[in-house]
């Protein structure tokens, strides 16, 4: 009796310790704001240059450039406060061209969880969705589409949070945007975070009251 409830107490601690929780965000420059990109409205971003930290420009073909912003329309900084100063990623850069944007990001073999802002530039026109597709390790993880709300303007409006859950593979993934727009105007993306489903330690209360229990059960078995 004694040994089964003492695995009853065990296994009543362990629900207590793996549940879950955030973790550190694997991205390097999640916000796009450690950039060598000049100029007070930012500029194209071509595929082989490195101005923008810890991300690759994806080559689609010729012309295929994003647009890193600013000042143009509200975006996040890297306190997650909205600015119109603050950086933020529109995927087509050059008109009739779709651009992309990739990360190498080293992983452990668990549960992840990717979230990321999601916005467009609709300075050409206020109409129309602007669309990205997500890829993880090559796989589309899906197409994502934002528009204009009612009384939104081109220069502030409501960014969407889009969550994914993605698996890391112990070794080194890539996660890519890749514009689905390509008018020129496209998908805005910012914020990018990826996390560890990890595990949360207990309240110290709520141990003591679990091991009391646990405990006092065994106890009393030992006791018959």
């Amino acid at each position: 009796m004694f040994a089964k409830s003492f695995s009853f107490f065990a296994l009543a601690m362990g629900v207590l310790v793996f549940g879950s929780s955030a973790s550190a965000n694997l991205i390097t420059n999640g916000s796009f704001e450690t950039n060598t990109v000049a100029g007070f409205y930012g500029d194209l971003v071509y595929p082989g240059e490195t101005r923008i930290q810890a991300w690759t420009i994806v080559n689609l073909g010729p012309a295929s450039t994003i647009h890193l912003h600013r000042n143009y329309w509200k975006s996040y900084d890297v306190a997650g406060n909205l600015s119109a100063a603050a950086a933020a990623i529109d995927l087509d850069g050059n008109v009739g061209h779709r651009g992309a944007i990739e990360q190498i990001v080293a992983t452990p073999a668990a549960a992840l969880t990717l979230s990321f802002k999601l916005g467009g530039n609709y300075y050409d026109t206020p109409t129309g969705p602007r669309k990205v597709e997500v890829y993880w390790n090559g796989v589309s993880q899906g197409i994502f589409a934002h528009s204009l709300d009612l009384g939104d303007t081109i220069a502030d409006y409501d960014w969407d949070t889009i969550t994914l859950s993605v698996t890391g593979t112990g070794g080194l993934d890539t996660l890519r945007f890749e514009s689905r727009t390509g008018s020129g105007w496209s998908a805005a993306i910012d914020q990018v975070e990826l996390e560890v489903n990890a595990v949360v330690v207990p309240e110290p209360a709520t141990v003591v009251l679990v091991a009391a229990a646990g405990l006092g059960l065994a106890l009393k078995r030992r006791a018959w």
